[in-house]
This record gives structure tokens, sequence and C-alpha cells, in this order.
């Protein structure tokens, strides 16, 4: 397992040293996104391009460039189905595409698929799988979405099942707990992060 060492942004830091995780990127990514200044892994994960240790199993992103959103749905279209299938019984799952919404509404792609059909099988992989396909716009805008989405998600998680911890067991203190601060600093930086995609 490679692991990259480099120094974490404040953000970033304060993220991870809550979490105490590493970004892990599946080894089949070719060109994987850079995640600059952050700790990373390269793993064998079981489905999906992205997650974060410890919960690449329940919490992950599938990254697409267009051209690789228009294989799937036509081509390959039985093996990203087998793809969903799995990535449905997630906790959490996002298909993430590096380029625009009117890259394929407007056909600038190569292939015959007409893009009205292109478009009712991406809505179709929310309405049937419940997994949304976001266009990040480029792959800069991918990689900042990647890392707040794996990110805030864990987080969510772990806040979520803390909270269940402490209905079942009250006045226990447990470890690795996030308080109020952590909280009002998610909310925060959820605010911040409202409207900077498209989701579809």
């Amino acid at each position: 397992m490679k692991r990259d060492h480099t120094n974490v942004g404040l953000s970033d830091e304060l993220i991870l040293g809550l979490l105490g995780h590493r970004y892990e990127i599946d080894t089949r990514e070719q060109l994987p996104l850079p995640l600059v200044g952050l700790p990373v892994d390269r793993v064998g994960l079981k489905v999906g391009d992205y997650g974060i240790s410890g919960y690449s199993h329940e919490i992950v992103v599938e990254r697409k460039s267009v051209a690789d959103l228009v294989g799937s749905l036509t081509r390959d279209r039985e093996r990203f189905q087998r793809e969903l299938e799995k990535l449905a019984t997630f906790h959490r799952a996002i298909i993430v595409v590096e380029g625009d919404y009117t890259d394929v509404a407007d056909g600038l792609y190569r292939g015959a698929a007409r893009p009205t059909s292109l478009i009712a099988s991406i809505a179709s992989i929310h309405s049937r799988y419940g997994i949304a396909t976001l266009f990040a716009g480029n792959r800069t805008r991918a990689t900042h979405f990647v890392r707040v989405w794996l990110s805030k998600n864990v987080q969510r998680l772990r806040l979520a099942r803390q909270e269940a911890r402490h209905h079942e067991h009250p006045g226990h203190q447990h470890d690795e707990e996030i308080g109020p601060p952590q909280r009002q600093r998610q909310r925060d930086q959820d605010v911040e992060q409202e409207g900077y995609f498209e989701l579809i």
C-alpha cells in the first residue's frame, strides 16, 4: 500500500484530525484526482474510486469523465448496472463527473447515443438506485467536491452514531467525540459550499 506523506491544509487538518482517517483512492484509477496536501492511500476498493479509510465500505465516490459516463451508459451498461447495484447498498454514494451537464445535453461527446437517452438514464440512476450524478464542471472542481463530500458525509455518519450511543448510554463519555464547536464549524462549511456544483 502506497502512502503519500504531505502537509495538510488547515481546514482539512481540522476535519481529518477529528476523524483520524485518511483519504483512499482505488488502485485502478489511472489518472487520480490530485488530492494535494492531503493524507492519501492507494488501496483496492471493492467498488467506487474514492473513500475515507474505515468508511470506504459505506461512503464512496465513483468518478467519471464525460466519455466514461457515456460509455458506462451505452456499451458498458450491463457492467455499470452491476456496479450501481453494489453502490446502492452503501450508506452514501455519488457519481462525480469531470465535465458539464451541457456536455451531455448538447451532445458534446463521441458516440451515437442521443442526449435525451443519456439524460433519461442519468435520471433513472437516481430514481432507481438513489445515487445522484454531479457534474463538477472540471477536474479542479471535481477534486474539491470529492474531498468535501467525503469528509462531510463521514462526519455526519459519525455524529449520528455518536448521538445514538448517547441515547443508548446516557451520561457515558465516548472516545472520538465531536462536540458543539465542531458541529457549528460543519454547519458553517455547509453554507459556504451550497450552490457550487450542478447536481442532477
